[in-house]
């Protein structure tokens, strides 16, 4: 396989922006609700294409079960160039095109947003919002343009801060509204794009206290820096980080919930570390905290508490990607790591969060001001905390995603106490945010032996010079050994094991193998293959493939075995 440069990784990652861009006209951004009289809702078309459309007699509905039900005609002659926009909204929108009303243009719960090319009614494009409140079944027209979540989360722009739902890059469409959205500043009529600020190193020193931090926005309070020794926007004392000087925190001092977003270009694999300030203090009876750090996807206005264990049973809130998550409660507090997929927070979502790992607060233990590190790709990610800054130590949480995707840096807090001055937000300092490009995709399926999949996966992600770098395996047979194959390459075309060799139905080899392992799998069918990754920084971005092979002599076929699927080990930083 072809080792490939950080700049040709770069430009593959800017194609795939441009081939998930498909649809020449889409829905670009959008706000619905706003916390005065709503008079300042508006939908955002944009014109990703290289030509002119003519929208003449289109039609923007907002459709729900009950209604009332709203449909806006385009006027005759209305053109879109390339590159450019229209917006249907208010008088009081900037940049607005066409006037349709004064307040409560779209309603403020669950509603399609359906644009159709006029008296032919095709579907252009489409989005679903606040899903969390009745996930009533959508058409299968409406699933292939918007996913079986849709937008699950609440927004409500704040006047003065104004927010909506806006594509991560201006087109980026690849029928996900749970991960092609972000919530950002209000740009009607223009560029949802933002500039790159990665990589980014930041102590928060220069900035005075109680001002906002430069390049963040927030639905409600932005960031701001606090000396964490004085009270001001910071509700209590507490030490100095180990770095020292200010920090950064993010909330809402009138209460609430809240969700802070750094104002960059949206990367699809990238490590941000920190040191973050966890406090384990039971909380009164009855109350609570919960606060996040994303570095994929997004959280909604009001960032609705997640709800990692279970226990409270809330479903609204909306939170995408990969994320940590911290709750403290008035007997316990717990830190996650998240795969929150598309949004769907409850039993009937498509997409569910899923936990990939957790760690017991312990006061006086493993509270008061720690190191985090987080890192995210397409199909794996990983924190640490605790530990070292700038080292590979600290508690280990890893685990595949379900699927990776372009996404922002943000910040979610919601509480609910009886004293706001006992709140401890989300407070940061030495924050380092780079891309990365280390990374472990799964490719293809599994076939069953005779008592169940086996499946392969790893303690980490595989991080140039890390020695504790493991593959780990389970589900296997102990009635024979597996096989592992190593290749640099997959196979064309997957190899038909069936028809080669008389393995089972569905057996087939991804891995174009360059040599082979036996390894006994443990007696209860584990097993753990050490594979140090070599301090070899012109090694990044090169990947190699693994497939394991399951002996089983139960299975009733001429050669008896089972596969797991095979995975990409991209080697980086």
């Amino acid at each position: 396989m072809k080792i490939l440069s950080p700049s040709t990784l770069a430009l593959a990652c800017a194609a795939l922006f441009a081939a998930h861009g498909k649809a020449q006209i889409s829905i670009n951004e959008f706000s619905y609700d706003d916390t005065s009289t709503d008079d300042r809702e508006y939908v955002e078309l944009y014109n990703a294409g290289s030509t002119a459309v003519d929208i003449s007699g289109w039609v923007l509905e907002s459709i729900d079960q009950v209604g009332p039900n709203t449909a806006y005609t385009v006027p005759g002659g209305t053109m879109i160039a390339a590159g450019g926009f229209y917006t249907f909204g208010s008088a009081l929108v900037p940049n607005v095109d066409q006037i349709v009303g004064a307040t409560n243009l779209w309603e403020n719960d669950q509603e399609s947003l359906e644009l159709r090319d006029g008296p032919a009614g095709n579907l252009i494009d489409a989005v679903v919002y606040e899903t969390n409140k009745q996930l009533w079944a959508l058409t299968p027209e409406l699933i292939a343009q918007c996913g079986d979540d849709a937008l699950w989360g609440n927004h409500s722009s704040t006047d003065g801060i104004e927010t909506s739902w806006a594509r991560n890059r201006d087109g980026y469409d690849t029928d996900r509204n749970g991960r092609d959205f972000r919530m950002m500043p209000s740009t009607p009529g223009a560029t949802n794009n933002v500039a790159n600020l990665l990589p980014m190193f930041e102590n928060f020193d220069a900035g005075a206290v109680d001002t906002p931090v430069a390049n963040w926005g927030a639905s409600f309070l932005p960031p701001h820096y606090i000396d964490p020794q004085t009270v001001g926007i910071n509700p209590n004392p507490i030490p100095l980080s180990p770095q020292g000087g200010n920090a950064f925190i993010a909330w809402d001092t009138a209460g609430g919930g809240n969700c802070a977003m750094l104002l960059t270009d949206v990367a699809d694999s990238v490590s941000l570390e920190c040191y973050v300030y966890l406090d384990a203090t039971p909380e009164a009876a009855g109350d609570y905290e919960s606060w996040c750090i994303g570095v994929q996807g997004t959280n909604p206005t009001f960032y609705n508490t997640p709800d990692p264990s279970g226990l409270f049973g809330f479903t609204a809130n909306g939170l995408t990607g990969v994320a940590v998550v911290h709750e403290n409660t008035d007997s316990r507090s717990v830190f996650y790591l998240v795969d929150a997929g598309d949004g769907g927070w409850a039993p009937g979502a498509a997409s569910g969060a899923r936990v990939l790992g957790q760690i017991a607060i312990v006061p006086g233990q493993n509270d008061g001001w720690q190191r985090l590190r987080i890192h995210a790709g397409r199909g794996f990610a990983e924190a640490m905390l605790g530990g070292t800054f700038g080292q590979r130590d600290g508690t280990l949480l890893a685990g595949p995603i379900s699927q990776g995707d372009f996404g922002g840096i943000h910040v979610g807090y919601r509480e609910a106490v009886t004293q706001n001055g006992t709140a401890r937000p989300p407070t940061i300092d030495q924050l380092i945010i780079v891309p990365g490009n280390a990374d472990i995709q799964t490719i293809g399926v599994a076939t069953p032996n005779t008592i169940g999949e086996p499946s392969m996966s790893a303690n980490g992600l595989p991080i140039i010079g890390w020695n504790g770098f493991t593959l780990e395996a389970e589900g296997l047979s102990t009635s024979g050994p597996a096989l592992l194959q190593v290749g640099t390459a997959l196979n064309p075309t997957p190899l038909d094991l069936n028809a080669l060799i008389g393995a089972p139905p569905g057996t087939l080899a991804y891995v174009n193998s360059v040599f082979g392992v036996t390894v006994a799998p443990g007696p209860q069918g584990r097993l753990s293959l050490p594979l140090p990754v070599p301090n070899t920084p012109s090694a990044s971005g090169s990947s190699l493939f693994v497939q394991l092979f399951d002996v089983d002599f139960g299975i009733s076929a001429s050669v008896q075995i089972a596969q797991t699927p095979a995975l990409q080990i991209t080697l980086g930083n």
